[in-house]
């Protein structure tokens, strides 16, 4: 059944008013906590990402717009999932610790900056299942995005993906399985993204099954992925 001229205005107002409020949550949560490492405790001076101490295990990768997933998409990432970037994750995902978006989410600036996005994209979180996001919270690589669009005036789009069902952990699980776990997991909101060149920011990329199942409902829609932004890699 078509959608009504009036319909669509509503539906893209209600993506409008999610995008202000995730942002919004973001600056009050900047003003509130006061910055400290990522990784510990410990204050930073400024924006640093990482106390001096947890520095020294940050891992970069050397030429991260040269990264691709095993299915061919391009991987924008800084840093190596290891060592204090390993811990920083753990603790966004799954100590209950959103504040830590903002310093992860500011440090992939500089690797989209130097990559050649065009400018219209839209960064586009990985979403969470619903019963994971009640478990959770939050979605941390909505917090990441919301972040990141702030930093390089990219628009965020936050409901542009749904997740249909849920997925154990892929902690510790093989390429197979995490294929599996996620084939035909993700499905595409036409009105928001439909023609669209999309940002992908996920947390960790792995294995690339993840990604490779939101690209599939992407090109339903004929969105074109151009990158995934992702904080680590894991090698």
């Amino acid at each position: 059944m078509p959608v009504s001229k009036n319909s669509a205005q509503l539906d893209c107002g209600r993506v409008d008013v999610i995008s202000v409020i995730t942002a919004l949550l973001s600056r009050i949560v900047d003003f509130v906590v006061p910055q400290c490492c990522a990784s510990c405790e410990s204050p930073v001076r400024g924006n640093a990402v990482w106390c001096f101490r947890c520095a020294d295990t940050v891992a970069e990768l050397p030429k991260p717009g040269t990264c691709f997933t095993p299915q061919g998409h391009r991987v924008l990432a800084p840093f190596v999932y290891q060592g204090s970037v390993a811990r920083a994750i753990q603790r966004l995902k799954f100590s209950d610790r959103p504040e830590l978006a903002r310093a992860l989410g500011f440090s992939l600036a500089n690797v989209v900056e130097l990559a050649d996005i065009p400018a219209d994209s839209l960064i586009v979180p990985v979403p969470l299942s619903a019963a994971r996001l009640v478990e959770r919270g939050y979605n941390q690589s909505a917090l990441l995005a919301s972040a990141l669009s702030r930093k390089v005036g990219l628009r965020c789009r936050p409901t542009a993906l749904r997740r249909m069902h849920s997925a154990p952990h892929q902690v510790g699980a093989n390429k197979a399985s995490r294929a599996q776990q996620v084939a035909g997991a993700f499905m595409a909101n036409r009105k928001i993204i439909q023609h669209a060149n999309v940002v992908l920011l996920d947390d960790v990329v792995t294995t690339g099954a993840t990604s490779a199942a939101c690209a599939a409902a992407l090109k339903a829609v004929n969105a074109r992925l151009v990158a995934i932004v992702a904080v680590a890699r894991v090698l």
